[in-house]
């Protein structure tokens, strides 16, 4: 990840109580996930290892104490209480 998207942070506010800071490159990788469903094909566009996509929706997902995808042997799919 490049260190200018290290930079450019966006502050959400989830609920009144708690804030999160997520990388915006994170939201880029999310949602190529949701947009292609297969994590193996968004490492290859993105220029990223496949346990490096993974790593970052898990942590997307530990930011927001909310699972966002499906995982299967045949791809992902964004749940609806993710939407």
């Amino acid at each position: 990840v490049s260190s200018d998207f290290q930079r450019k942070r966006l502050h959400l506010c989830q609920g009144k109580e708690r804030g999160v800071t997520i990388n915006t490159e994170y939201y880029r990788v999310i949602l190529k996930a949701a947009e292609m469903g297969n994590i193996t094909r968004v490492a290859a566009e993105l220029g990223y290892t496949q346990s490096g996509i993974s790593h970052i929706i898990s942590r997307v997902e530990q930011e927001f104490h909310q699972i966002i995808f499906a995982r299967s042997n045949e791809g992902i799919i964004v749940l609806p209480a993710a939407v």
